[in-house]
């Protein structure tokens, strides 16, 4: 218990340290969750799943800033893939239209995620069970308390109006996958590195293309189709452990110093 309860600073528990650490990551996994879903009223599946790998080069970005990781050019370059990736599937929608909103929605909700990741490696710092437990109980207790707020002001204002009759009862099923998925994430973060953990949309990606094809008669014509490309490759880049990186890179400036003195 007390180096779980280390999550919240320092000195233990203290309603300042809590708050300040937990709700931040209470109002940053809220909004990337409701932005992500958002995103598939205007889009297909396959297009949310695909940009939202786009976080994978959020979290490189912001762990160069709050994590001082490695400067890598490999990995910048994956970071502009990412870039013209997501770009490509926008230009694929149509820009302006309803299926644009939704791309942005989901580079929004990616970004979101990002700070979430790499805001819990800053707090669980080490490979710590107990640590990411009490992380998640004491996020989802903040908000238990305060999130909902914005829900019944949503139902207030008649922007999101709840009634019995028109509540998606199935979303229960939804938000326990969901629930499981984040719980297995910050384990991933805490026992490894949160680019590393954040392979799972990867593998979503041909699946859910393969069921909107099926079942949805989506067309992907070829910007989308590039774009996807792009940030399967830039994920795949930023998901190899930056040691093995750097010997390579180390290989291929030898190779290149080599071939330009037999020159």
């Amino acid at each position: 218990f007390r180096e779980a309860i280390l999550v919240c600073g320092k000195e233990g528990f203290t309603y300042k340290g809590a708050t300040k650490r937990m709700l931040a990551l209470s109002v940053l996994a809220s909004a990337s969750i409701y932005t992500y879903y958002s995103a598939l009223m205007f889009t297909s599946s396959t297009d949310v799943t695909a940009i939202y790998s786009s976080a994978t080069a959020f979290v490189y970005v912001l762990s160069l800033i709050w994590l001082k990781e490695t400067f890598v050019v490999l990995r910048m370059l994956a970071v502009l893939l990412s870039i013209v990736g997501v770009v490509l599937v926008a230009y694929s929608e149509g820009l302006g239209s309803f299926a644009a909103l939704g791309v942005l929605l989901t580079a929004v909700s990616a970004l979101f995620a990002a700070f979430f990741r790499v805001l819990v490696k800053r707090i669980v710092a080490g490979p710590s069970i107990s640590q990411t437990a009490m992380l998640l109980s004491i996020v989802g207790f903040y908000t238990l308390i305060t999130l909902w707020i914005p829900t019944l002001i949503l139902h207030c204002t008649g922007v999101q109006v709840l009634s019995a009759a028109s509540f998606p009862w199935p979303f229960f099923l939804m938000i326990f996958f969901h629930a499981l998925y984040d719980l297995l994430l910050c384990i991933g973060i805490a026992i490894t590195y949160p680019v590393y953990a954040s392979m799972g949309p990867l593998f979503a990606i041909p699946m859910n293309a393969a069921i909107d094809v099926s079942y949805r008669q989506e067309v992907f014509n070829i910007y989308k189709i590039l774009g996807t490309v792009l940030l399967m490759v830039a994920f795949i880049i930023l998901s190899i452990p930056i040691p093995k990186m750097i010997a390579f890179s180390a290989k291929v400036r030898k190779i290149v110093t080599f071939r330009s003195c037999r020159q």
